[in-house]
């Protein structure tokens, strides 16, 4: 096909559609890189939060492990006639406590 039979018009129209093809390429890659870019920061600052959020229910359930086992180890826990007896079984408390907090530092 000789391009003189072509009418003016077709020229023009075929010549405006390959040139707006051209934008239309950079902008498509320009928003492929900034999606993929956005995705990732999105997803880093979602594994933060998950880290964050598992420390705090770790630390939350490692206190409460050291309360039950304070408790299990507590004789004034078992015994009910030392439940008004506060001054031994505080003190006896205190110390098994002082050894869980030693074993969190630790």
């Amino acid at each position: 096909m000789k391009l003189t039979n072509v009418s003016f018009r077709a020229k023009l129209v075929s010549a405006l559609l390959g040139l707006s093809a051209v934008p239309i390429l950079i902008l498509s890659v320009i928003t492929y890189h900034a999606t993929e870019s956005l995705s990732s920061s999105v997803g880093k600052g979602y594994e933060t939060l998950a880290a964050n959020m598992m420390d705090k229910v770790e630390r939350n359930l490692f206190e409460r492990y050291g309360d039950v086992q304070a408790f299990g180890v507590n004789a004034a826990v078992r015994d009910k006639a030392s439940w008004y007896q506060v001054g031994a079984a505080k003190n006896k408390f205190r110390s098994t406590l002082s050894i869980m907090f030693a074993a969190r530092v630790s």
